[in-house]
């Protein structure tokens, strides 16, 4: 999976959850998220794998099969 500057706002807010996220994981690497509390793990794993709206800004992303 490939993700190229990835940005997400919640509307309302001023500050976005996700601001220029870059990762790739190759097929069958496992991957931890770790962070406090708001740092936006859900969100990122939410976005991209397409259980939130793409509404602005370019990303591109490739490959997403989520479990959750």
């Amino acid at each position: 999976m490939e993700i190229e500057n990835l940005y997400f706002r919640y509307a309302g807010r001023s500050e976005p959850a996700l601001r220029g996220i870059n990762l790739s994981i190759d097929e069958g690497e496992a991957v931890l998220l770790a962070g406090r509390s708001g740092s936006g793990k859900s969100t990122l794993l939410k976005r991209t794998c397409g259980l939130m709206p793409h509404r602005s800004r370019a990303s591109t992303q490739e490959g997403c099969t989520s479990g959750v």
